[in-house]
């Protein structure tokens, strides 16, 4: 499944000299576009080792590329296996409130991989809590990102990425 988390862009984190989201303050404006741009990254433990999944976003392009590791904290490069890299474009929606109280951006994502994934398209959504860049819970037994109809409504609360580099 983390494997998929290759497919779905991520985006945004937030390091302590930037905009914060205040979750009582539906009122402010959030600069969705600033937030986003930079360089996310989180380590996950797999089987047999683990994946280093970072993201790129800057201004509308992203790149995501997922490295494999042999141990568990990302640290000795699977020599055996190839990166996974995605490129495409993303287009920032709506912000919503979530029934969770946090509001999040609604994301439409272009694959430059057309045949990749979903004809080459994802509707999904982000958000940027406590210094950490959450996704649409992609795990969910109703994920479809096909349509913007079928966009997530909560977000992925187990696999926060952070902030590693702005743009």
């Amino acid at each position: 499944m983390k494997k998929f988390l290759s497919l779905i862009p991520a985006v945004l984190l937030m390091s302590a000299c930037q905009i914060s989201i205040e979750e009582d303050d539906d009122s402010a404006e959030v600069d969705w576009e600033t937030l986003v741009a930079g360089t996310w990254q989180a380590c996950s433990e797999l089987g047999f080792g683990s994946e280093l999944y970072t993201t790129m976003q800057d201004g509308g392009y992203w790149q995501d590329t997922t490295e494999y590791f042999t141990d568990k904290e990302c640290k000795e490069l699977d020599t055996t296996q190839d990166a996974d890299v995605f490129t495409g474009t993303y287009t920032l929606k709506n912000t919503l409130v979530l029934e969770d109280g946090v509001r999040a951006v609604e994301v439409d994502w272009t694959y430059d991989q057309t045949d990749e994934f979903n004809d080459g398209e994802c509707y999904s959504l982000y958000s940027v809590v406590g210094g950490f860049l959450y996704f649409g819970d992609i795990y969910s037994e109703d994920f479809d990102c096909s349509t913007p109809e079928k966009r997530s409504v909560k977000l992925d609360y187990d696999f926060p990425l952070v902030k590693i580099a702005d743009i």
